[in-house]
């Protein structure tokens, strides 16, 4: 809400600011970090999205405006906006970086997740938000699946052509690629995964609907 500042931080907030990070402000995200758009523009290419969601954050550390950002996953929020503007992004496991603080969209499937110019950067972000002490890199070779999930052929040929040169790459750094198979039930994921979102956002937005049904793009209305 423009102009409003919560009288305290967000749980991660607070452990960034304790561990000295300064804090510059919040990026802009799509509505409720959901599907309509924000005027964010993608950094390398005006032409191009950014990739929605916390897309403010992805474009912010694109472009240098800062080193490190935070954002919310509830499907794709974090490592579509990164790898859309070529930045390195994780979404860690389910529960990994505290929530208290978080405007919830769906309580069963949000996650915070982080943003950085390269992935060496993301493990002192991380171990500062998760309290875990990141181990030794293994001295074998990294394993890498190459998972083409049921949703696999509803990608276009460059996207596809660019996965499979990922793992042609991966592979001749010394990675061991394999490919593998979600099981046969895994199909039907992609439908409840927007049943449970659909049914938990319309009950976290409940406030926000009574008070500024106006306001909400027609995607949100109940």
């Amino acid at each position: 809400y423009r102009g409003h500042q919560p009288k305290w931080d967000a749980a991660c907030v607070a452990l960034l600011r304790r561990a000295g990070c300064v804090i510059l402000g919040k990026t802009a995200t799509t509505e409720f970090a959901n599907n309509h758009p924000a005027p964010t523009r993608n950094p390398h290419n005006l032409a191009h999205t950014p990739g929605g969601s916390s897309s403010g954050s992805a474009a912010a550390v694109a472009d240098r405006m800062v080193p490190l950002a935070l954002g919310t996953q509830t499907g794709g929020s974090v490592i579509r906006p990164g790898a859309y503007c070529g930045v390195s992004a994780c979404k860690p496991s389910f529960g990994s970086i505290n929530r208290a603080g978080l405007k919830f969209v769906s309580e069963s499937l949000d996650t915070i997740g982080v943003f950085a110019r390269s992935v060496d950067e993301l493990v002192p972000l991380l171990q500062v938000l998760t309290g875990r002490t990141p181990s030794e890199p293994p001295s074998a070779k990294p394993r890498v699946g190459l998972c083409r999930t049921p949703r696999w052929r509803d990608a276009d040929r460059e996207t596809q052509a660019n996965v499979e040169r990922a793992a042609q790459v991966l592979a001749k750094a010394g990675a061991r690629v394999s490919d593998f198979e979600l099981p046969k039930s895994s199909d039907a994921l992609f439908n409840r995964h927007a049943a449970v979102m659909g049914y938990e956002s319309a009950r976290a937005l409940a406030w926000e609907q009574m008070q500024f049904p106006e306001q909400i793009s027609a995607s949100l209305r109940p």
